[in-house]
């Protein structure tokens, strides 16, 4: 029977579905309606234009595909190239360099030893070119500051409201005075116990049922 019923419902349902999607999907429509019937605008009514290419002397199909690029493995050369080469050719073009090449006013990756940098090259991170932040850094003005402020604290304030409104819905959702139930060789008593869930122990010969609670009729 439950199979027959669902059946019919689901024709039913199907029928609805077929009588709410409209003929005409994804066509714009060529009028608009008044007062219950529908008005043509000729304007709207879309033409098919199709151009003449008698005697045209260029093709009218252009392929689009472009050809192969094939890149070569990122080496520590290229890694160099992309860090440094554009510090160094400005410092060659302003005369920032001494007669070894060195910079006169190196940055802080130039000042780097060999020793930091190995170090700093196998930091958790140091792989991310760019990492996320959710809150930019304080600035100097303190206007903007506030606002930053605000924000975090807004957003501390959401997470706490959520917490608070997820710990009601789980206390109407928990179970309230559940019944006891003992039953020993055939005898049944019952009790109520309003201050922790209660277990109901059942004894039938050799075997033993447990973790069974009685609700209330």
């Amino acid at each position: 029977m439950k199979h027959v019923v669902q059946k019919v419902l689901d024709e039913k349902w199907t029928e609805m579905l077929k009588s709410d999607v409209e003929g005409n999907y994804g066509v714009r429509r060529v009028g608009y309606e008044s007062k219950g019937h529908f008005v043509t605008v000729q304007e709207m009514i879309p033409e098919l234009i199709v151009p003449d290419l008698t005697n045209f002397k260029l093709k009218p199909y252009v392929s689009y595909k472009a050809p192969d690029v094939v890149q070569s493995e990122f080496t520590a050369q290229d890694l160099f190239n992309v860090v440094y080469s554009k510090k160094i050719a400005e410092d060659f073009k302003q005369g920032k360099l001494d007669q070894d090449g060195n910079p006169l006013e190196p940055s802080s990756e130039e000042s780097l030893t060999p020793q930091e940098a190995f170090v700093q090259a196998r930091k958790t991170g140091s792989d991310l070119f760019a990492e996320r932040n959710p809150y930019p850094p304080l600035t100097i003005d303190p206007s903007q500051n506030r606002n930053l402020i605000q924000n975090i604290l807004l957003d501390e304030a959401r997470k706490e409201y959520r917490a608070q409104k997820y710990a009601e819905i789980a206390e109407k959702l928990s179970p309230t005075e559940p019944l006891a139930s003992n039953v020993v060789a055939g005898e049944e008593s019952s009790s109520i116990d309003s201050t922790s869930p209660l277990v109901t122990s059942s004894t039938l010969g050799s075997e033993t049922v447990k973790d069974k609670t009685i609700q209330p009729n």
